[in-house]
């Protein structure tokens, strides 16, 4: 008996080529469409989020900028002080130039950064950035104006010490020349000793305050007095 031809069973079970590709695009649209689906699902969460984000950033933002303005306000005193008063005149021009970037930075500019609920999440997202970067400016800002205020205060400070420390060595040389020209010229001797006592005593003058040295140099000046007065009193009327 002769056997029936078998059958390849995987010839009979294979698709056709055709429907590979279309099975494909199928499952790629499938998996679009889901995408598409969950991202606009999640799109208002998103928004949601870069609203408060944004609303946060543009409130911490004006919060430095009144912070920076506190600032300056603070150190009026150090912004009044010109030029001839300081030892270095640079501290001057740089919180000058500090000044008025903080002036700057605080006015138009912080007002074009905007949120509102109608923009876009890019928008948005846009707007907070550009509101920490102005926050980030004026903290910046802020903490130099403060070292520059200081630097002002404390080269006025400098300059008023050495100004101080001048004046006594100008009323100690008046005072050491005097003491030698006026030799037996005086009605009274004891002036003189008065004003030999106010050299030893300014030569003592020391510290950080210009007061010290300000005080000795009043003490010379009033002792120079003394001897001078002295000696008018010794010559003779007409000469």
């Amino acid at each position: 008996m002769d056997k029936e031809p078998t059958t390849d069973r995987r010839k009979t079970s294979r698709r056709p080529k055709w429907m590979v590709p279309i099975t494909a695009v199928a499952v790629v649209v499938v998996l679009a469409v889901a995408g598409i689906v969950g991202w606009s699902l999640d799109e208002p969460r998103r928004h949601d989020s870069a609203v408060a984000s944004c609303v946060a950033s543009v409130k911490s933002m004006y919060d430095s900028s009144r912070t920076a303005q506190a600032t300056v306000d603070q150190y009026q005193e150090a912004a009044a002080i010109r030029a001839p008063q300081v030892q270095n005149p640079k501290t001057i021009s740089n919180i000058r130039k500090l000044g008025n970037t903080i002036k700057r930075t605080s006015g138009t500019r912080l007002q074009s950064v905007q949120c509102d609920a109608a923009m876009s999440t890019a928008e948005l997202r846009d707007a907070t950035d550009t509101a920490r970067r102005y926050d980030t400016r004026l903290n910046e800002l802020s903490s130099q104006y403060t070292e520059a205020a200081k630097a002002v205060v404390a080269s006025r400070d400098a300059k008023s010490l050495q100004n101080a420390k001048d004046t006594l060595d100008r009323r100690k040389g008046e005072a050491l020349s005097l003491l030698v020209d006026t030799d037996g010229k005086v009605m009274d001797g004891a002036v003189r000793d008065g004003l030999q006592t106010a050299i030893e005593q300014a030569g003592r003058a020391k510290g950080n305050k210009p007061d010290a040295y300000l005080e000795a140099a009043a003490s010379l000046q009033a002792a120079i007095d003394q001897v001078n007065a002295s000696v008018q009193s010794q010559t003779p009327a007409g000469q």
